[in-house]
């Protein structure tokens, strides 16, 4: 919850930036201060577990992301052709306020100026490039530690005759927490058929995934300490994301979520 917070308060000085001479300003102000407000009194509100204050904020930090969206687009459409279309488009890019074809969508309708800006066509290259290690391609191999300290690689794991579901998430990761008793499921499931299970924390100190992992009852194989340029390699912006690789290192599923999880497993199992 910390990171949403860290977040807000970032594209909020970029937008002040870009559009001090608008009212675009008061309205992203306002937008983060409302839910700046909700986040500390869902903090504060000790009749709430955890789990319950993680999926509060997560609810309205969403709606939040679809306001301050609304906004940008509405100045982008008024300003298509200066740099404040540009600034705007590479805030919604940076915080993922759409999705790769919305901002492609928006950059056909920004004027020649603006739609020629190096920013504006650095974006428009990330959005068209061929995503990283994608599903039908062979797994990326990388290295971490084990729980007690040994050096472990994802191959040992993958790649090894046996279908391997990989979860990439974190120990602050409020989504990613929500999402174990789904794996535990399949776990207990389809472990015995011969589904390995391997949970790779990235974003986190060792030491935070490794409570988080005991105290959510986490009994596979964990790999923590990896580089950061392990999300880098496979193309992840956020997590949790969750992929099935075949017994031949193929990957056949990514970014699955709750029910998807077990019903990618029970395709192949």
């Amino acid at each position: 919850m910390k990171k949403i917070t860290l977040i807000l308060a970032v594209l909020g000085a970029a937008f002040a930036i870009s559009c001090k001479e608008e009212d675009y300003q008061a309205g992203i102000e306002a937008e983060i201060t409302s839910f700046n407000e909700y986040y500390r009194s869902v903090l504060e509100d000790e009749t709430l577990t955890d789990e319950q204050k993680e999926e509060a904020v997560d609810s309205v930090y969403n709606l939040t992301q679809q306001k301050l969206c609304a906004i940008a687009s509405r100045a982008i459409e008024k300003h298509s052709n200066d740099s404040i279309a540009v600034q705007m488009l590479q805030m919604m890019a940076t915080y993922e306020l759409t999705d790769k074809e919305g901002l492609l969508n928006i950059i056909e309708t920004l004027g020649p100026d603006a739609a020629t800006d190096p920013s504006v066509e650095k974006i428009r290259e990330e959005c068209t490039m061929e995503p990283k290690a994608p599903e039908g391609s062979a797994f990326i191999d990388f290295a971490g530690t084990s729980p007690d300290g040994k050096s472990v690689k994802l191959s040992q794991y993958a790649g090894r005759g046996k279908y391997c579901l990989v979860d990439f998430w974190a120990s602050w990761c409020g989504p990613c927490r929500r999402e174990i008793p789904n794996i535990i499921a399949v776990y207990e499931k389809y472990a015995k058929k011969g589904l390995e299970v391997v949970s790779v924390a990235v974003w986190d100190k060792k030491e935070d995934a490794l409570g988080a992992a005991k105290e959510h009852g986490i009994k596979w194989n964990q790999i923590v300490d990896v580089d950061a340029s392990v999300t880098e390699q496979y193309g992840i912006k956020g997590i949790p994301h969750i992929m099935l690789i075949a017994p031949d290192g193929t990957i056949l599923k990514r970014d699955l979520r709750g029910t998807h999880i077990e019903k990618a497993v029970k395709e192949v199992l």
